[in-house]
């Protein structure tokens, strides 16, 4: 898997069962109005996923927050998220496909998750 792949996750489950995975992997999971956010501490930032249902698909973005982060600034999508998907979540995840690009800018699921702030 290329690294650049790896910023937007596309699971064919429910919303609910990707909050119950996250738990299990000690992230803090929230219900906001149309999506889910997700945090674990790790280092000096946190890994958070935004993540909605849309049709039996649940569309994930996954990323590292630095402490101090303004829009996509501060934020990694590369290494951080490459590193968590790899060790904890690629075998939980049933069925899925990864999408996206490096950035904020380049990202496939951008208009799906904007939605979301």
């Amino acid at each position: 898997m290329h690294v650049a792949e790896l910023v937007d996750i596309v699971v064919l489950c429910s919303c609910s069962e990707i909050a119950e995975i996250l738990r299990n992997l000690k992230f803090r999971v929230e219900r906001k109005n149309e999506f889910y956010s997700a945090r674990r501490a790790d280092g000096i930032g946190s890994h958070h996923a935004l993540f909605r249902e849309e049709g039996g698909i649940c569309y994930i973005d996954l990323h590292y927050d630095f402490p101090l982060h303004f829009l996509f600034l501060g934020v990694d999508y590369k290494r951080r998220p490459m590193e968590l998907y790899m060790r904890e979540l690629r075998h939980l995840l049933g069925e899925h496909r990864i999408e996206g690009g490096l950035s904020w800018f380049d990202r496939r699921n951008k208009a799906m998750l904007r939605g979301m702030r």
